[in-house]
Formats: C-alpha cells, structure tokens, sequence
C-alpha cells in the first residue's frame, strides 16, 4: 500500500525531496554528494546486497517458477515491458484481462500493479525513459528478466473493502494452477474467508508474501496470519521506515521507503520517481522467494515430503541470513517489531542445504507447522463491520453528485448505529457532519479504525 494519487508524479520534485531528505543516509550519502544519480537511484538493490550475487546459475530454473501477483493488474510501462507471462493472467474483477485500466477515484492506486512489479521483472536503463537508474530484482546483470511475473487483477484499490471475495477467487486459481510464491501489496482487515484462504495455500506449499501494512501499525490481513511471510519496509538509512505497520507478526523487512518505481506524468509519459510503502518492499521478498526455490528446487522435490515445509524453509532461511546490524554500527534490529533484519540476498542464496540423509530429515523434522496449536480466529462483531461499511460508504458517496446524508443514515442498522456511536462517542449525525469535508487525512484516521477494530 501507498499513499494517495491518481497514476501520475513529478520527476523534478521526486529527485530533489529525496537529495534532500537523505543527503546523510547510509546507503546514499555518498552517491548523492558526487552527483551519482543512477547508484542512489537504485539504493534499495545495495541494501539486499545484490551486487554481489551471481544469478547466472539460478536463470534456467527460474523460468519455471510460478511467480503470481494480485495486485490492479499490468500496464504497457517501458519498465516492465517484457517481464509478464500474460498467457495466464486473470482479472478477477469484470472477467476480461489483467490490464490495469488506471481507474481514478477514492483510495485508487492506477499503476500500482506496475510499480510493484517494477521492483521484481524491471528493465535494466535503456534510454526509453528519460531519468531512469533502477531495475528488478530477479533482473540478471545483461537485462535478462530471470522470473516472470503472472499478473492477477483483484482490485482497483490496495484496500480490499468488498473484494474479499475476489482475492479468495484468486488464491484458489494461484493454489489450482500450482504457482509457486505468491505476492501481495495490497490489505485487508482479518476475516475468516482470507484465514482460510491462507491456511489453504500454506499446506500447499505456496510462498505467500503479503506488505504488512502502511499508517495503521497493526499488521493487516493477510500478511497477520501465520502461514504468510509478512513484510515490513525499510528507508535509505538501513532504518525502518516510520509508517510501517510492526509487531510479531512480521517476518522480514525489506527496502520500501523511497523507492525509484515507474510512474506517468501529466502528461501520461513514462517516468520514474521515489514511491514509499511496504508495497515495494514486498516484491524483494517474493523475488528472493523465486530465486531461493530455482537454486533448491532439485533439494525440494526430493526430500520435502510436506509441502508446507518448503514455506518453512524458506521462512528458516530467510530469517536466519537477514541483516540484524545493516549500519555495521553495533545497534540491536528491533526484531520483535520489524521481523528478523533486512533481506539479505547475498546470504540467502549462499545457504545451503544439507548433503547428508540424517541432517536432511533432522533439519526437517524441526520444521514447525506455522498453524499447529493456533485456533482459528472467533467472528468478529458484526456491528463493528457494519460500521465500518456505513464510514467507508459515507465517504464514498459525499463524493458522488446528488449526494444525500439522509439516505445513507436511514439505511444504516440499529446494530451497527449502536456500534457507530460506540467507536466514535458520537450520534450518527454528528459522525455525518465531521465528513463533510473527506480529505487524506481523514482516510486514514477511517483506515486505522477499520483494520484495528477487527484485531
């Protein structure tokens, strides 16, 4: 998730915020001082130690890997041009393609879907776009795109209020048709369908990494439920970033505040400009995912007896190879807030497995089942929902022409006015009144209500 816009930036004013507010960052203090624009640009490649990994070995594998997004879908970007397998590409939405159809309006994120996939499959600089200086992650040092991203369209927001369903529909697609990671920038609050869901694609061995969430601090759904990697975003400074949801929920952290993503400008160019939220440190990880199974799948398939297992280990890896010092300052990572360190590619694929019969089945038999002894979460409340519902819908509709206050609280339940008043300490029409005027910040003061009321 990110902040709000509608699909278009200003390069000039990206690239001068960002010299300013990290002229004395760790990983760009340097860079920025000596006027390197393409190294500072692509600071968040440095910060997963990219540089120093050899993924020639891993690139035939890694044409096999089923690497699923759920996201707004794709676009024609010159970035990402290249790096989909759009002959399985699903839209969940209206049955067409996954084409992003860049929809503008409260809470829409046009693009979103390529920006964050930007950070897996983008193009190594080639002078279709003025100002360019990053590229993918799983993106060989020739511009080889080593895994291809299989768009899935499930929403036109990064908030899934009312596609609970749609993402339902498409996890079970990614669990029929065998994908191997699936990842997510996207959120919702806890309900039972998505813990289903997600138990569901863990047994089966699908690598499922989920952003933990932006501005509302409790980590969101699904990246909260157990089976899931849950990935909270780090800055320039090897610090975490300050709007990052945080707990013990949370696996990893990864680059995710400003971040050099693909954009358009006014007038609908191709651009790049800095972009902040755990959505761009989520594709870090699914793309350590794609490459970390590519060099073991031969391990995998012979030993892993319980699908499950490889989620675990590749959980086990992860975090046992992840940066607890990154500043090499001797200052102790916040693990029970912001997961294990930051990712560490480098280390990652340098684990082995091991060689001998009796290290394989003890390393195994170690794994735990990241549901055994976790009961399934009770029914929330549902006038908690209903209020919920009534504050978004509200919002919603005071943008809509021939708008009427009336209409929208007549239609609300005694149920849920009895919780409107309960969560806010106000009457159903002064909660009316206070939206009027339904701005940023009022959406995410309605956004930490709505995912820390269900937790």
């Amino acid at each position: 998730m990110e902040s709000l816009d509608d699909g278009t930036a200003d390069w000039g004013k990206s690239e001068g915020d960002f010299k300013i507010k990290w002229a004395n960052a760790h990983l760009v203090k340097d860079f920025i001082q000596e006027g390197k624009s393409e190294e500072y640009r692509q600071w968040n490649r440095d910060a997963v130690k990219l540089s120093k990994v050899n993924l020639d070995k891993i690139a035939q594998n890694g044409q096999n890997i089923k690497l699923v997004q759920l996201d707004t879908g794709y676009t024609d970007h010159n970035k990402v041009l290249g790096g989909y397998n759009l002959l399985h590409d699903e839209d969940f939405i209206d049955g067409e393609d996954a084409r992003d159809e860049m929809s503008m309006g409260i809470l829409r994120q046009p693009g979103h879907g390529t920006r964050t996939a930007s950070i897996v499959v983008g193009n190594k600089a080639n002078g279709r776009i003025e100002n360019d200086g990053n590229q993918g992650v799983a993106v060989s040092k020739d511009g080889e795109s080593l895994v291809k991203v299989i768009p899935y369209r499930i929403s036109k927001s990064v908030i899934l209020i009312g596609r609970g369903r749609n993402l339902f529909n498409a996890v079970s697609q990614a669990i029929n048709s065998e994908a191997d990671i699936v990842f997510m920038c996207m959120g919702s609050y806890p309900r039972p369908m998505i813990y289903s869901i997600a138990k569901t694609a863990y047994e089966r061995g699908i690598i499922w990494v989920c952003a933990a969430g932006n501005k509302v601090e409790s980590v969101i759904a699904p990246a909260v439920y157990p089976g899931t990697i849950a990935v909270a975003a780090s800055n320039p400074n090897n610090e975490p970033w300050r709007y990052t949801s945080y707990g013990p929920a949370v696996d990893i952290s990864a680059p995710g505040e400003d971040v050099y993503v693909p954009f358009k400008s006014k007038r609908q160019e191709d651009i790049m400009v800095f972009g902040s939220g755990t959505s761009y440190a989520t594709p870090h990880v699914a793309s350590a995912a794609a490459l970390w199974k590519a060099k073991h799948s031969q391990f995998l398939k012979e030993h892993v007896k319980e699908p499950w297992q490889i989620v675990e280990l590749f959980r086990t890896h992860l975090k046992a190879t992840a940066e607890k010092d990154p500043n090499a300052n001797g200052s102790q990572w916040d693990e029970k807030r912001f997961g294990a360190g930051i990712l560490d590619i480098e280390k990652l694929l340098k684990q082995k497995m091991p060689v001998k019969a009796a290290e394989i089945k003890q390393l195994l038999d170690d794994l735990q089942h990241a549901y055994k002894g976790k009961e399934k979460p009770a029914q929330w409340d549902l006038g908690v929902r209903e209020t919920v519902h009534f504050l978004w819908n509200t919002a919603r509709k005071k943008l809509t022409p021939g708008f009427e206050s009336t209409t929208l609280q007549e239609s609300l339940t005694e149920r849920a006015r009895i919780s409107v008043a309960a969560m806010t300490g106000r009457p159903v029409n002064k909660v009316f009144e206070s939206y009027d005027q339904f701005d940023e910040d009022q959406t995410e003061r309605l956004l930490k209500v709505y995912f820390e009321s269900f937790n």
